[in-house]
């Protein structure tokens, strides 16, 4: 299956030419599910995961962030955000892109699937645009990180101190060997929190590559202002919420933060909150071999939604 790259839709940053937008069309498509991708990765690594939903049914859309992906390359911007407010245009790009694709679409109901940095973001997008939206999945997110403390102390000290400036040390300390070895500038793959398939290839240097100063500044906002008290004071409780990680993922305690988020979720009174560990699997639960399990439960949970949403108009 292919998909179209679409180079119209503005972004919010007005330095960013448009919001490099991906679309695995369907014709006959019952839902739009829209991608968000986490740190140090891009959009069309989810190729797989969007081919499946598409040929069972959905139209997909997924984007690359701002300092990601090949127009962040070709503009020496990766891991470099630009702005001390990122997590402002950060999530207005998602919300361009969702207007896009729900304003071609307006009578299909519109899901988001986020990942690791793109679910936090997902968790703040959420505080203000809930209502639009007819469902979401997260995974790879904490309840709770101890990032938070971090930034109100540490992150105007990194945006004013050489803030393009490739930061290997923080990099190290909270994924140890979790990336490729970017700092030798080679393809070698370094433990990814799970073993790859042996087909598996590593796109270098769109996955993997330091944040800058600026890129982590922001990246402990993002954290604290998705996970600080009180963020789901203004996202509607009607809203489904599917959470679920991997159990030998090292960043949320081996699934153990996840089940909190989830019951935090329950805390506040939301009506339909799913949580499922997936056995076996690391960080990136949607890639590298032994994906179908995954696949096939964001499927189903999916299809439950939408028969849902069925029975309540009948």
């Amino acid at each position: 299956m292919t998909y179209q790259t679409l180079t119209h839709i503005p972004s919010a940053m007005t330095q960013r030419p448009y919001i490099p937008t991906y679309l695995w069309d369907n014709p006959h498509a019952k839902a739009i599910v829209h991608i968000v991708h986490g740190m140090s990765e891009h959009a069309q690594r989810y190729e797989k995961i969007a081919n499946y939903l598409q040929k069972n049914g959905y139209l997909v859309v997924a984007h690359d962030h701002i300092s990601h992906g090949p127009l962040a390359k070709e503009h020496n911007r990766l891991g470099y955000f630009g702005s001390n407010n990122a997590s402002y245009f950060l999530v207005e790009d998602m919300h361009h892109v969702y207007a896009e694709i729900h304003n071609q679409y307006p009578d299909l109901p519109y899901f988001m699937l986020s990942h690791s940095m793109g679910a936090y973001l997902t968790r703040i997008y959420m505080q203000t645009y809930s209502q639009e939206l007819a469902g979401v999945l997260l995974s790879g997110t904490n309840a709770y990180t101890p990032l938070s403390l971090l930034g109100v102390g540490l992150s105007p000290i990194l945006n004013d101190f050489r803030p393009d400036t490739y930061n290997y040390t923080i990099h190290r300390q909270l994924f140890q060997t979790g990336l490729p070895d970017t700092s030798t500038n080679s393809n070698k793959l370094m433990n990814l929190w799970t073993k790859p398939s042996p087909e598996q290839t590593v796109d270098w240097p769109l996955i993997g590559f330091v944040f800058t100063n600026n890129g982590f500044a922001e990246l402990i906002k993002i954290v604290h202002q998705a996970t600080r008290p009180g963020w789901l004071r203004t996202v509607d409780p009607n809203l489904p919420i599917a959470i679920f990680t991997g159990r030998n993922d090292p960043l949320v305690n081996k699934g153990k933060e996840t089940a909190k988020l989830a019951k935090s979720f329950a805390r506040h009174q939301f009506a339909d909150v799913s949580f499922y560990t997936f056995e076996n699997r690391g960080h990136e639960i949607y890639m590298y071999g032994g994906t179908d399990i995954v696949f096939n439960y964001t499927k189903e949970w999916l299809d439950r939604q939408l028969n849902k949403n069925t029975a309540r108009k009948n």
